[in-house]
């Protein structure tokens, strides 16, 4: 198990290292192909230059040719990919089949969640393409889930309904939002990104989500505003929290949602 956990951690680390390129150059409309280069001198990265975190240790941070520092956020988001990573193959241990497509739709929730975290943040917008390439992806997931333990597609009890149900559950409130407030109380990338969120949760998981999303919001956002650092009018990124609240569901929803039914006597 401990050997599982630590090759997760280390494919978790080179998908982060990807990750890192994605955030960097799709939201300028750059395409993904080409070599790494140092932002500063232009140098063309070597395959030791780029070995996820162990590569930043050794050059202790800076560039091999100019000693410029690297920015922390490409250790971190290897770090953090790889902890995410190795978090679900400690929950969905890939012994088998299911529960290899089981890791598989965990691992992409973290590493589209991560993107949109990391975009959201600094250019306050959610990437189309990375949100449709997840929901296609925890689709077939979901799809292949159901196919796997027996169920019908889209019979009463199956994945895929429960994913659609979360869609609606998800989509239909915020959309809602959306309009009556023409796009002031959250953008239209949050709606179109809750494809993926109540996706990947789906029914009733998805409600879930959604309570941790606003609470974890609320938690920031409330000492921001008491601290005068943030007005009523103010930007912010509610996708981040939407991610925290998506990760945090998809790992530990279902025991929450237990807690919280037999505290109400169901």
């Amino acid at each position: 198990m401990a050997l599982i956990v630590f090759l997760a951690f280390l494919l978790g680390t080179f998908i982060g290292s990807f990750l890192n390129v994605v955030t960097q150059r799709l939201p300028k409309c750059a395409t993904l192909g080409g070599r790494s280069a140092c932002a500063n001198c232009g140098r063309v990265l070597g395959l030791l230059d780029l070995i996820p975190v162990i590569s930043f240790i050794a050059l202790g941070g800076k560039c091999r040719t100019c000693k410029v520092e690297i920015h922390w956020r490409y250790l971190a988001m290897e770090l953090v990919c790889g902890g995410l990573f190795a978090m679900s193959a400690w929950l969905y241990p890939p012994l088998d089949g299911l529960l290899v497509v089981k890791f598989l739709l965990s691992a992409i929730v973290c590493s589209v969640g991560l993107v949109t975290f990391v975009v959201d943040f600094e250019h306050f917008i959610i990437l189309d393409r990375v949100t449709v390439v997840g929901s296609v992806l925890a689709f077939i997931c979901v799809i292949v889930l159901d196919t796997m333990s027996g169920q019908g597609l889209f019979s009463r009890a199956s994945l895929s309904v429960r994913a659609l149900l979360g869609v609606a559950c998800g989509m239909v409130p915020f959309f809602i939002l959306w309009f009556v407030s023409g796009g002031k109380w959250l953008g239209f990338g949050d709606v179109k990104y809750m494809l993926f969120f109540g996706l990947t949760l789906g029914y009733p998981l998805v409600i879930v989500g959604l309570l941790f999303s606003f609470w974890l919001g609320a938690l920031v956002s409330l000492p921001l505003l008491v601290l005068g650092r943030k007005q009523l009018t103010s930007r912010l990124p509610f996708g981040t929290f939407l991610v925290l609240g998506q990760i945090t569901t998809l790992m530990y929803g279902p025991v929450f949602l237990h807690w919280y039914l037999r505290l109400i006597g169901f």
